[in-house]
């Protein structure tokens, strides 16, 4: 008997972390699990604060008298149950929240190889970067001007970066990488195998004519 609670209580709790995991990953996705993604200043708390609402609940349950079972009989028969509930509740709601970013992510990929299609037709691919713009910086004069040249320059290799600012989520990155590989081999036969290499170095000389 006791060794059947210990074996159930231990299903419950590795039951309950794979919920907790699975939660994480379908809030995530297509992002793949990983330590950074895991937040125990808030998901975590949620979840230890409906673990301790069950606890509670379950010894004030297992209070009400029934058929004369002894309290702990009743306390782990209700604590059980109510985790199991929980249990499936969350998954649940991670599997349609899993499902709703997998479709979601499904139609923007679609979207993506479209643009990259359309891009390739009209012989300018647009490659999108995040964050701060070197042209900013202080070591450079004549910003604008310096902007044109580079814009200029890249077009020729068939190519526009474009800033699209500091905020940045996993699935636009992931979205960014799929563009890029979509190109990637149309850029290898309009401008040569080591054509980065060689724009950024034309990129270096043009800067070093405005450095202060």
């Amino acid at each position: 008997m006791v060794l059947r609670r210990v074996l159930s209580l231990l299903l419950i709790i590795i039951l309950l972390i794979i919920s907790y995991f699975f939660n994480t990953y379908s809030a995530n996705y297509p992002s793949k699990l990983r330590a950074d993604l895991i937040s125990f200043d808030f998901d975590m708390k949620i979840f230890l604060y409906c673990l301790i609402a069950i606890f509670l609940l379950s010894t004030f349950m297992a209070a009400i008298p029934f058929r004369n079972k002894r309290y702990g009989y009743k306390f782990f028969l209700v604590f059980i149950s109510m985790n199991l509930v929980f249990i499936i509740i969350n998954f649940i709601g991670s599997s349609k929240q899993y499902f709703e970013k997998k479709n979601e992510y499904e139609y923007l990929l679609v979207k993506t190889k479209q643009r990259a299609e359309s891009d390739m037709k009209t012989d300018l691919i647009k490659c999108y970067y995040f964050g701060g713009d070197f042209i900013f910086d202080n070591l450079y004069r004549d910003h604008q001007k310096i902007g044109k040249e580079i814009d200029s320059l890249t077009k020729t290799y068939g190519v526009i970066y474009i800033n699209k600012g500091g905020a940045i989520d996993d699935i636009s990155i992931e979205l960014n990488n799929r563009y890029e590989e979509y190109t990637e081999s149309f850029l290898e036969k309009r401008n040569g195998k080591k054509w980065k290499y060689k724009m950024k170095k034309e990129i270096e000389l043009l800067k070093n004519k405005y450095k202060k």
